[in-house]
């Protein structure tokens, strides 16, 4: 007799499940990675947004004496950009996608050093390098507007990059920053080489 079998074998299924899987694993990764981009790519837009508005609105702005927090002054002008919150909680900060926070501080304390920062806190973050790069490409976009801006290493050394108006032969000057400086200074800030540890980056002007 014969029978017509339209049937699969047990391991013609078993090989279709196994195509099945790699090829999810591969979307998904690719997902994750997509989605990883978008985050850095509103991150550094972002952070571009605070910096361009904070120059701005604090050009004409009177300084209190000492050493103050001003980051209150985004929430209260409806400036802050998607992807970041704002919080009062002792401490007014900014915080980003990567819970990483940002204040603005106004100083008359040191008269050679600035009067406004805004200052920028890596904590507990695997994403260290790329944020690393997002920040030292916004600071070298505002070169023109920027007195100087620090990187804080792992070490406790620092590394400081000047704007336009302060740069000179012996000085490292932000308009002058290639790829490979970004990628050499922001491989020492990669969570690996400061595991649990806080990584600082500042944006300084007069």
């Amino acid at each position: 007799m014969y029978v017509n079998d339209k049937g699969r074998s047990m391991v013609e299924m078993l090989g279709v499940l196994a195509i099945i899987g790699v090829l999810s694993v591969g979307a998904i990764a690719g997902y994750s990675k997509a989605m990883m981009k978008h985050k850095l790519n509103v991150h550094v837009s972002g952070m571009n947004f605070l910096l361009q508005n904070a120059l701005q609105f604090t050009s004409n702005l009177p300084i209190a004496d000492g050493m103050t927090n001003m980051t209150y002054l985004f929430d209260k002008l409806n400036i802050i950009p998607d992807g970041f919150r704002y919080e009062e909680s002792g401490n007014s900060r900014i915080y980003d996608m990567f819970n990483s926070y940002i204040i603005l501080q106004s100083s008359t304390l040191y008269s050679t050093a600035y009067k406004w920062g805004l200052r920028y806190y890596i904590e507990n973050t695997d994403f260290r390098f790329p944020i690393c790069q997002n920040l030292l490409t916004a600071a070298k976009e505002f070169s023109g507007q920027l007195s100087y801006f620090t990187v804080t290493l792992p070490n406790g050394g620092q590394l400081n990059y000047y704007g336009d108006d302060y740069c000179t032969e012996n000085r490292k000057c932000l308009k002058d920053i290639k790829l490979l400086d970004i990628e050499n200074v922001c491989k020492v800030q990669d969570d690996s080489q400061n595991p649990g540890g806080i990584s600082s980056f500042s944006f300084d002007w007069f």
